[in-house]
């Protein structure tokens, strides 16, 4: 359980069914790392803009998400979060963003073959 900043209480369980829609939150760090590339694109459309991958160094419940043109990985976790006001939610959160010209050659060429390139 957690504590929002307007004082409501929040549960947080895993939720792998990823037929359900979800709303996309960024993490700080994820934020950082995104902006750290210099890509002036929104987390949104980032987001949007990425396609689901298998990512066997993604662990914890999570999972990839390629995006093709930044060449970058993001790292996602759904939860299934109770919110006072609304109900169960589902949340995709995108915890990193990893490049992946800094992963092995042949991560890449794994993640890459996914997409067709």
């Amino acid at each position: 359980m957690s504590i929002d900043h307007n004082g409501q209480r929040s549960y947080t369980v895993g939720c792998p069914d990823m037929r359900v829609n979800a709303i996309v939150e960024w993490s700080g760090h994820a934020k950082d790392r995104w902006q750290d590339r210099g890509d002036d694109r929104g987390y949104v459309r980032a987001f949007d803009e990425s396609v689901e991958v298998d990512y066997p160094s993604a662990h914890s419940a999570c999972r990839g998400r390629y995006h093709a043109e930044a060449d970058a990985v993001l790292i996602v976790k759904r939860v299934r979060r109770l919110e006072a006001t609304i109900g169960w939610d589902f949340v995709d959160v995108v915890l990193t963003v990893i490049d992946l010209t800094d992963r092995e050659p042949d991560e890449q060429q794994y993640v890459r073959q996914q997409v067709g390139q």
